[in-house]
């Protein structure tokens, strides 16, 4: 739980080989909020991105969800960019669950337009998408596949097929 994300969140299905340039991730599940994410695939270049050499991180994933409510992803990630630590409050006297409540969210919480979310200048993406039980707004999405690929600031995506509340 953070403040930046506030939603509760647990990590599952922690399977990770790594190298001095490479990241395999052999399974990565995450739930947070109602939503949940499950994740393998890897990140190269490592090395040439964290040694300043102007290298570009590669990852190649295919990412699987089950359940995903958007709206408050979308609040959450909001809310959290807004945030400003108060120095005044001692977080020792806090328990978990007073701290939980006062920074969680739901998804009516937010409202407004939401910012951009910007993609790193180095990161090269190929990614797998398959979904089901979104919801977005009013709009229910009950099946969705897409590969996405991210170079140079862009995202294209592709091959996509929905089905929803709309058609």
């Amino acid at each position: 739980m953070t403040p930046y994300f506030p939603l509760r969140n647990s990590l599952q299905g922690f399977d990770f080989k790594f190298s001095n340039d490479r990241i395999s991730i052999e399974r990565f599940d995450i739930a947070a909020g109602r939503s949940d994410l499950s994740m393998h695939g890897e990140l190269t270049g490592l090395k040439r991105a964290l040694l300043g050499r102007r290298g570009a991180l590669k990852l190649k994933a295919d990412i699987t969800s089950e359940k995903m409510d958007a709206n408050q992803l979308l609040a959450a990630y909001t809310k959290g960019s807004r945030f400003t630590p108060d120095e005044s409050v001692n977080k020792d006297e806090v328990s978990d669950e007073e701290f939980l409540a006062d920074i969680i969210i739901d998804s009516a919480d937010v409202s407004g337009q939401t910012p951009l979310i910007v993609i790193p200048a180095n990161l090269n993406a190929d990614i797998n998408l398959k979904a089901s039980d979104i919801r977005y707004s009013d709009l229910h999405i009950d099946k969705v596949t897409a590969r996405l690929v991210m170079k140079e600031r862009c995202v294209q995506i592709s091959n996509t097929l929905a089905t929803s509340n709309m058609g």
